[in-house]
């Protein structure tokens, strides 16, 4: 059955029923193959029409080029079925819309206007939706689930705007490209009566987007509803109670700010959210060359922002919370900014960045920042840089700035301290350092210490030593519950003022500075009284070393011990490092212990060896180490330091002979270590006969 379409309007209707049960009872297609404008008015009306019967309706742009419109297209209302717009296949022009250069002066705001339901847009283009009128090429209102996908924005005022748009509703694997530098790429708006009681679902994912003109520096410091200069990704809202908004996967490039998120109710925002299941999740973004990367304003509760790439920015992350009643810690341990233990990690790798972090007012705290960041406090108080817990404190590898945000000498700052030595007993560490050329004027200053990788990344916050002047101090710091120490680990250290300067800005924190740590991997420290002095290993030579090893808490049906290792660390004469890889040991468990024998080379120029034997986890156990030439052999022996009896000889392989004697110092058992276990080579019995 087809119905009669008048040929003038070039396009193509058909109308087919669909004999499987489902939502859509009807399947209807209209091609468009003119560029005129009015046509495509007229084939939405129709399309409009029959999606409100309950239709699945497909727009098929099959035109020689994009469709002018140089008149308001009919808004799409009140949707019961579904409306798809796409390109034909085989079409290889640009399909879509174009705002006609002719009429840039006229009243005509918008391209595609959606009101309704279950629209989906795929594979179109839409350009030019300029003018001063903040045109746009698609805007999105009311309920609806809309999804927006492969389509090419470019010279837009704002591409993709929705506003008090309650649904689920995806923007993906789009590529925006502007030319009106305070024009934005995607605004969600929103306000409190609209989203507070409904549930609400975004995403915004796998987009390009570039600013192709010049960078709009922002001039007015405050935002109001109607100051959208240079954003790509805008998002304001009031409250959400329900509901998500993920960002993620986008790739976003020259602009001022690269994503925007404002929350005009301050009054609402303190407690109002209480499901830690919903909020705003902005996740795996390329932030790359613009003035800003992310601009929070009064932000909500929850947030995850992690494994983001900020490079070649000025202002990484700037944070307006402007409440002065609103003190919460807006980002929780479970969903940070930053690092923390789980490693959420946003990777900084700025050449022109003035500042990682950017912060305005009080009760900011940022958890787990990198320690390779600069955080600059415009505003606020102490209670924003530190605190005695991982969970409130900002880690900055360079200092953070006392009353201003630009580019400072940083000698100015409160000085670095020099880390001397770390020791381990038992439970507690001590960590020797000294700080000189401190301001007693800024007194007191609290050193906080911190467990890093060999690679600087944050682990763990270990405790603080507090001191009111210069010198060398010992801080005995107790290592917390369930925090190991890994051979290969840094103990990070930073000086921060608590005093204030000048209009009560914080002094602000130190550089950061770091002291690997060797050999104290959870063992303990000796020194070697009884060592042979004339042990002296050449540089360039090659040797062995070869120990026994095992597990205190090992498995019966344990074949093999991952936990001990063996390490050995050179040192030139400058003071470089080089370590070898960890040695494990191989082989058969003979009588609970296995043996690790490797070879190494020695660097040359080497002045210094050191032996770090760790235990990767629980309890481990290391016995008869040895290092020797590896074109030589060596044996060992064992005495009684009592009786000075023979007690076992060690051969060149390092297996044991033992040697048992009786109550009257009779030799009466030899036994041998083999790869077969140990085997009994001789026994000897003595008895006496009596008359």
């Amino acid at each position: 059955m087809k119905k009669k379409i008048s040929t003038k309007f070039q396009c193509l209707l058909i109308f087919c029923m669909v004999l499987n049960t489902g939502i859509y009872s009807q399947q209807i297609t209209y091609t468009v193959t003119s560029t005129y404008g009015e046509k495509l008015a007229t084939i939405l009306n129709n399309a409009i029409q029959e999606a409100n019967t309950g239709a699945e309706v497909t727009v098929l742009f099959d035109a020689p080029g994009l469709v002018e419109i140089t008149s308001e297209l009919p808004e799409i209302n009140n949707v019961n079925g579904k409306i798809f717009f796409c390109k034909a296949p085989g079409n290889l022009s640009k399909q879509g819309l174009i705002y006609s250069a002719s009429l840039s002066d006229t009243i005509i705001k918008n391209g595609l206007v959606l009101n309704g339901t279950d629209i989906q847009i795929k594979n179109l283009w839409f350009m030019e939706f300029t003018g001063l009128d903040k045109r746009k090429a698609i805007l999105i209102n009311g309920f609806g689930k809309i999804n927006i996908d492969s389509c090419h924005f470019e010279n837009n005022r704002i591409s993709i705007s929705m506003y008090d748009y309650l649904g689920a509703g995806l923007v993906e694997n789009n590529f925006i490209i502007h030319s009106e530098a305070d024009g934005s790429a995607i605004i969600y708006d929103g306000t409190k009566e609209k989203v507070e009681f409904l549930s609400m679902n975004i995403g915004i994912n796998n987009n390009f987007i570039k600013m192709d003109s010049g960078l709009f520096v922002r001039m007015n410091a405050t935002h109001t509803p109607s100051s959208n200069y240079g954003i790509n990704i805008l998002l304001k809202r009031e409250l959400m109670n329900r509901g998500n908004i993920t960002l993620s996967n986008n790739k976003i490039e020259n602009i001022t700010t690269a994503i925007e998120v404002f929350n005009f109710g301050s009054s609402v925002i303190g407690g109002s959210q209480t499901d830690p299941s919903t909020g705003i999740s902005i996740s795996s973004n390329n932030l790359k060359s613009n003035t800003t990367g992310l601009y929070i304003y009064n932000p909500l509760q929850y947030w995850k922002i992690e494994q983001n790439s900020f490079d070649n920015i000025e202002t990484d992350c700037e944070i307006k919370l402007f409440n002065p009643d609103n003190k919460i810690e807006f980002i929780e341990t479970s969903n940070v900014l930053g690092r923390n233990a789980n490693n959420n990690l946003n990777k900084f790798s700025d050449t022109k960045a003035k500042n990682s972090f950017k912060i305005f007012g009080n009760g900011v705290s940022v958890i787990g920042l990198e320690l390779n960041s600069q955080v600059c406090l415009a505003d606020g108080s102490n209670s924003i840089i530190r605190n005695n817990t991982i969970n409130s404190n900002i880690y900055s590898h360079k200092p953070i700035n006392r009353t201003d945000c630009d580019y400072k000498d940083f000698s100015t700052e409160v000085p670095k301290p020099e880390l001397l030595s770390v020791n381990k007993n038992n439970n507690t560490l001590g960590i020797n350092y000294s700080i000189s050329d401190l301001d007693a004027m800024t007194a007191d200053f609290a050193m906080d210490f911190y467990l890093t990788n060999g690679r600087g990344d944050l682990k763990n916050y270990l405790g603080s030593h507090t001191v009111n002047n210069n010198g060398t101090y010992l801080a005995e710091i107790n290592i917390p519950s369930g925090i190991a120490l890994l051979s290969g680990d840094s103990i990070a250290a930073t000086v921060t003022s608590l005093g204030n300067v000048g209009t009560g800005l914080p002094a602000g924190t130190s550089e950061v500075v770091y002291l690997t740590l060797s050999g104290i991997s959870d063992t303990l420290s000796f020194n070697c009284d009884d060592c042979i002095g004339s042990f002296s290993p050449v540089p360039g030579k090659k040797y062995v070393i070869s120990a026994w090893v095992k597990e205190a808490n090992a498995k019966p049906a344990t074949t093999g011990y991952q936990n001990p290792v063996a390490l050995i660390q050179f040192e030139n004469h400058r003071g470089n490092i080089q370590k070898t890889e960890p040695f494990s040991a191989k082989g058969q468990i003979m009588d609970g212990w296995q043996r690790l024998e490797e070879e190494f080379v020695i660097p040359d120029q080497t002045m210094k060896i050191k032996l770090e034997l760790s235990c990767k986890s629980g309890e481990c156990y290391f016995d008869d180490v040895r290092i020797f030439p590896a074109e030589g052999t060596m044996k060992s022996f064992v005495y009684d330091p009592l009786t000075l009896r023979l007690m076992a000889e060690l051969d060149e392989r390092n297996y044991a002979t033992f040697f048992e004697y009786d109550e009257e110092g009779e030799l009466v058992r030899l036994k041998k270590e083999t790869e077969k276990g140990i085997m009994t080579l001789q026994e000897y019995r003595k008895n006496l006969k009596l008359k």
